[in-house]
C-alpha cells in the first residue's frame, strides 16, 4: 500500500503544478516559463539529492548508460510538453478542459507504450478504464 500514499502525494504535486502553470500562462513568455520551471525542478532535485546523501538516506548513486539515456529522453519530452502546455493555456484554453484532455491522452499513450515495449499486461478492467478515458477526451474535445 506504500505506492498508494506516494501516488496521492504525487497527485497533489501535479495538481499544484497544473494550477500554477495555468495561472502563470498569460503572465510570462512560454519559453522563459519552461526554462524557469526546468531550472527550479533541477535545483529542488539537486538540493534533495545532497540532503538525502548527507543524511545517508539515499543509497549510493547508481546509473547505467541506458538509464541516463532514458531520463534524458524523458527530459526532452517534458521540456517540449511543458512549452506546449504553457502555449495552450496562454492562448486561452481553460484548465478544466486542457488538463484532462492532455493528461487523458498522455495516459493512453503511456499505457500503450508500456504494453508494447515493457510487456505490461492489459486486463479487462484496465481496458475499460482506457475506453472511458477516450470517451471523456472525445466529449471534452467536442464541447
Amino acid at each position: 500500500m506504500e505506492w498508494l500514499s506516494l501516488a496521492v502525494f504525487t497527485s497533489v504535486g501535479y495538481g499544484l503544478y497544473n494550477f500554477f502553470i495555468k495561472a502563470a500562462s498569460d503572465k510570462i513568455n512560454p519559453l522563459l516559463a519552461t526554462f524557469y520551471l526546468t531550472l527550479t525542478a533541477a535545483i529542488v532535485s539537486g538540493i534533495a539529492l545532497l540532503v538525502l546523501r548527507s543524511l545517508n538516506l539515499l543509497p549510493a548513486v547508481h546509473s547505467t548508460r541506458s538509464g541516463v539515456a532514458l531520463v534524458i529522453a524523458a527530459g526532452v519530452a517534458t521540456g517540449v510538453a511543458d512549452l506546449l502546455y504553457f502555449i495552450m493555456f496562454a492562448r486561452g484554453q481553460s484548465l478544466n478542459v486542457g488538463l484532462p484532455f492532455a493528461l487523458g491522452l498522455a495516459t493512453v499513450l503511456a499505457i500503450t507504450l508500456s504494453m508494447i515495449f515493457l510487456h505490461e499486461t492489459l486486463t479487462i478492467t484496465k481496458t475499460l478504464g482506457i475506453i472511458i478515458t477516450l470517451v471523456g477526451i472525445v466529449i471534452l474535445a467536442k464541447y
